[in-house]
């Protein structure tokens, strides 16, 4: 990943896009360390409703040193509660589904331009442990190998309740995919 990022970084791609959970390797790739932001941890101290900077609530507010925060507004100009997180080009997106998805609609126009890139994404809501789901999943992956997916918690239900997100590059295949997975079950 640093290597990728090190190479690539405005040299083979305009623009890189990574997942929160690769922040520290983001972070080395331009010889940074990880910190808590400000900004981050008050908004973490407010969904989560902690001070602890250990807890792994606290893991979304720690990005690289010289991150960018990029606040996007909604139709009525308010400011979202949660901004996306990028360092020169690459741009590092939560892990959790809603907040991804929210960071993709913040920025899709600015970074494609209005209408020049669709996203493609399914859900299916899968009342099981994430743990019972692991195995189904990865046989699951293994017979759509171009339609990118993963399992989260729910990020509004403080549950151990798990779902499967779907994203893809076509709309046909995570639509095939979740007809699958509906069949089968957990």
């Amino acid at each position: 990943m640093i290597a990728l990022i090190k190479k690539n970084t405005g040299r083979v791609y305009q623009i890189v896009f990574v997942k929160s959970v690769v922040s520290p390797a983001v972070a080395k790739a331009f010889g940074e360390s990880v910190a808590p932001h400000p900004e981050l941890v008050r908004l973490c101290k407010m969904f989560y409703k902690t001070d602890d900077l250990n807890s792994p609530a606290m893991k979304l507010a720690c990005v690289p040193k010289s991150a960018k925060l990029n606040f996007g507004f909604d139709r009525q100009g308010k400011r979202t509660l949660y901004p996306n997180v990028s360092i020169k080009n690459v741009y590092i997106f939560p892990g959790i589904p809603q907040l991804m998805e929210k960071s993709f609609s913040i920025l899709s126009e600015d970074l494609f331009g209005a209408g020049n890139c669709k996203f493609f994404m399914k859900e299916l809501y899968i009342k099981s442990p994430e743990d019972s789901i692991a195995g189904p999943l990865s046989s699951t992956a293994k017979e759509f190998p171009n339609v990118t997916f993963g399992s989260y918690p729910e990020l509004f239900q403080r549950l151990s309740i798990a779902y499967t997100s779907l994203p893809g590059g076509s709309s046909r295949g995570g639509t095939r995919l979740v007809s699958e997975l509906s069949q089968r079950g957990p």
